[in-house]
């Protein structure tokens, strides 16, 4: 569950309405730390082969459909990285090919994407 500003945000409502875009093959929402909220909503969104979508066509398809305080605020996609696996028995995340795990990766290009 993600606290945002008090508000209870659960990640498998929003997950269950980006996948209802025809753009996304798979989705993630996580809490991402927030100075003034504590947490705020962020999405990882990997594309379906050959779709095009942006950051603000995706925020505004979730924003209608769920509570204002919900939507992705922070979020970004990936083309060059493979889906994490375990990589051991303890369920450790294995690193993206380009040494940050896939999350981080995501989040991390999301400053040159835009932010929801």
């Amino acid at each position: 569950m993600i606290i945002r500003g008090g508000y209870n945000v659960y990640p498998r409502e929003i997950d269950e309405v980006l996948y209802e875009h025809p753009a996304v093959r798979e989705a993630a929402v996580v809490g991402v730390p927030d100075d003034l909220l504590g947490e705020e909503v962020g999405a990882a969104i990997a594309l379906a082969p050959g779709a095009e979508a942006d950051a603000a066509e995706i925020r505004d398809f979730v924003k209608e459909r769920v509570a204002g305080y919900k939507y992705p605020r922070e979020s970004g996609s990936s083309t060059n990285c493979r889906k994490a696996r375990p990589a051991r028995s303890s369920n450790a995340i294995s690193p993206c090919p380009c040494g940050r795990d896939v999350v981080r990766q995501i989040f991390c290009s999301t400053r040159s994407l835009g932010s929801f």
